[in-house]
């Protein structure tokens, strides 16, 4: 049997726990001046010396992105907002959110699906921060996100941050198996909560479980969870996206593109493809309007 496990979750993840612990703790303590020097250093480091599988997944995106070859320039500051997105995870998930200067757009999308106890699917990407949208969570009382993560593709670095907040850390669904977490995903839609879900990786190579797109005009495939899981529960499906676009700065885009009406059996295959392709759309529109918050490092396009 064809093993149909992607690259990007066998890549193993780089980083020694005890340089990474040393990074959270300057993260909570160091100073600004010091902590940007540390992170220059770094960035410097993996730009020079990404492993093979990243390279690839850089170089794809901004050949077919924008046309050209990924440069040192390109590479560094691609690796630069991920190393400032990682170290602010430690800020956000903590008790250091009022660092943060965070500006919401369309909020109102989510406000009013958390005033009817609706509940609803969130979609975003590997772009941005997503921890930023974890921050704007706790500004609505009674507010509960549910998370869909692989945390074994990156688990050295899920176990340091998880501990800086067990309670954000218990509403993570793991996908490891994926019936257990779309049982949970279906569980938490029908109690009114909302679920969050990053759409640019297939978890698995299932043709049943992916919708093809296309994005920057070459064909990708999506999951197909995200769409169906907002049909089948009846619920709104909101476009997320968390740029970086300063020191400590974010903008979190929320955009509903599924109302949670009724859909015939027949009509929702048509459907998924629909959404998914709109959701294609908008992030390629943010990686034009901040081409360095991409961070799925992988040919998504192979």
């Amino acid at each position: 049997m064809a093993d149909d496990t992607p690259a990007w979750r066998t890549e193993p993840e780089r980083g020694h726990p005890a340089f990474l612990h040393v990074l959270k703790w300057l993260a909570r303590y160091g100073p600004d001046w010091f902590n940007a020097s540390v992170i220059a250093l770094i960035s410097v480091y993996y730009s020079f010396r990404p492993s093979p599988v990243s390279a690839a997944g850089t170089e794809a995106y901004f050949q077919t992105a924008f046309g050209r070859s990924a440069t040192f320039r390109d590479r560094y500051r691609q690796v630069n907002t991920f190393s400032h997105v990682i170290f602010d995870r430690v800020g956000l998930l903590g008790t250091l959110v009022d660092r943060f200067d965070i500006t919401a757009h369309g909020e109102r999308v989510v406000e009013d699906a958390h005033a009817i106890r609706s509940g609803g699917v969130l979609l975003g990407a590997h772009f941005g921060s997503f921890e930023a949208m974890r921050a704007f969570d706790r500004a609505l009382p009674g507010l509960k996100i549910r998370y869909l993560m692989y945390e074994e593709h990156a688990e050295k670095t899920a176990r340091i941050l998880n501990a800086l907040n067990p309670e954000v850390a218990a509403q993570v669904i793991p996908v490891g198996d994926g019936h257990s977490a779309m049982l949970a995903v279906r569980e938490a839609l029908a109690e009114g909560q909302f679920v969050a879900f990053l759409g640019d990786r297939m978890p698995s190579q299932n043709p049943r479980g992916q919708v093809k797109t296309t994005f920057f005009g070459r064909d990708i495939v999506v999951p197909r969870a995200p769409y169906l899981s907002a049909i089948l529960a009846g619920v709104p499906l909101i476009l997320c996206f968390c740029p970086r676009t300063g020191n400590r700065t974010y903008d979190v885009v929320f955009e509903q593109i599924y109302d949670g009406a009724p859909v015939a059996r027949s009509m929702r295959d048509d459907l998924c493809a629909d959404l998914a392709q709109i959701y294609v759309d908008r992030l390629e529109g943010m990686c034009n309007r901040h081409p360095h918050n991409w961070f799925n490092f992988f040919d998504i396009w192979e």
